[in-house]
């Protein structure tokens, strides 16, 4: 799978599980410099914990994947780069 395509995977699973009532409330703590899904911290690494573990496994560090996730408007991608 490449980056795009995890990237994309990773997008559709945030966009399924999107709270905007919550996502309006992240936004404005973050001074609305950040889109968000509206997901707590919890759901979110259920999200991702399977790229995550599979690099780990790998025993590589996927760059361009985080490069897309923190060059994301959308301020639940972004914490993807920052926790890996």
């Amino acid at each position: 799978m490449t980056s795009q395509e995890k990237f994309d995977l990773l997008e559709k699973r945030m966009a399924s599980q999107a709270d905007t009532g919550q996502a309006e409330k992240m936004a404005a703590y973050m001074k609305n410099h950040f889109d968000f899904y509206g997901i707590p911290a919890c759901p979110r690494r259920l999200i991702y914990k399977d790229l995550i573990a599979a690099d780990k496994k790998a025993k590589s560090i996927d760059w361009l994947l985080l490069d897309l996730a923190w060059a994301s408007p959308n301020g639940n991608c972004t914490t993807l780069s920052v926790i890996i």
